[in-house]
């Protein structure tokens, strides 16, 4: 089933809320394959998307655990997010419970390189965890640890450049290194390729 036949269904009216634009719905949709890492999960709607087409999906977040974004302005702006989307760990357990191939882990990216020595390298990683300059490229660095050779790197907001907002300035960095190959998708979402 491709993304427009997707949307027309019951299922694709029962997913879990979230903040992703239709062009970004159908990038995770269409490309993410194989075994799957998100860094950041909201309610779980991204996740719920990928899925469908992945052979399995491990999503990290921090859920309530404010204290773990460094910076400032995120923390309040994940803050406000939480106030309109409430996903604490076991609301989206409960909205993941029905999909078996979806497993929910509480931390931040730096359990994705430790978790993927245990079960393998991630196929697909798709990064919307902290949007600060600095979260961003920490989530980076460790899903770069987690990802197998021929895998992508999704990042979500990457052309956002709201205060507060980083994640368009590492995109603007790694468009320099000739070690990466970034496509800008429709939508907000850049996929990054290894050079070989």
């Amino acid at each position: 089933m491709n993304f427009e036949e997707f949307r027309k269904t019951k299922e694709y009216e029962e997913l879990p809320k979230g903040q992703l634009y239709i062009p970004d719905e159908r990038c995770l949709f269409n490309t993410a394959r194989g075994k799957v890492a998100e860094i950041g999960c909201l309610c779980g709607r991204s996740a719920v998307l990928m899925s469908y087409n992945a052979k399995s999906v491990s999503t990290f977040d921090i859920f309530e655990n404010y204290d773990l974004i460094e910076d400032d302005k995120q923390r309040e702006h994940y803050k406000d997010l939480v106030s309109i989307f409430p996903h604490s760990y076991e609301i989206v357990k409960k909205n993941l419970l029905k999909y078996p191939s979806i497993e929910v882990i509480e931390g931040t990216s730096e359990k994705l390189p430790i978790y993927a020595s245990l079960i393998g390298y991630f196929d697909f990683i798709f990064i919307d965890g902290d949007h600060s300059y600095n979260g961003a490229k920490k989530d980076f660095e460790n899903a770069l640890k987690a990802l197998a050779p021929d895998g992508i790197i999704a990042f979500h907001d990457s052309n956002v450049h709201e205060e507060g907002m980083g994640v368009w300035k590492l995109m603007d960095e790694l468009k320099k290194d000739a070690r990466y190959n970034l496509q800008e998708q429709e939508g907000v979402i850049t996929l990054l390729r290894l050079n070989k």
